[in-house]
């Protein structure tokens, strides 16, 4: 959109851009309701996987509102790149620790 060299152009760019969006999102959401942990609380599961997509776009606006004067984009770049990192290491965390605790692995004795 940015590239566009007029109207029409960065209107259809758009149009590619939300539905490219669309379609990942609905992907997301099916592919999130394949791992969710416990099937006979769903709700729970899809309420938490809303709160985890909502959030960030509630608090980065603020986050930008509020940092931007004083310390800049290039400080608020640095923050989002803090979290970005820390929420990698969390979810790798959770993974790895996930993967310990199945008793599914290869290595167990009793392995299906």
């Amino acid at each position: 959109m940015a590239g566009a060299s007029d109207g029409m152009t960065a209107h259809l760019a758009y149009i590619v851009f939300a539905t490219a969006a669309a379609t990942f999102l609905a992907l997301h959401s099916g592919q999130t309701l394949r791992i969710l942990p416990d099937p006979e609380r769903y709700g729970r599961g899809i309420g938490l996987f809303n709160i985890t997509n909502t959030a960030p776009s509630v608090v980065a606006p603020v986050l930008a509102i509020l940092l931007t004067p004083s310390v800049g984009f290039a400080g608020l770049f640095f923050l989002s790149a803090c979290l970005f990192l820390g929420a990698g290491i969390a979810l790798a965390g959770l993974a790895s620790a996930e993967w310990r605790a199945d008793p599914r692995r290869a290595d167990r004795p009793n392995a299906a």
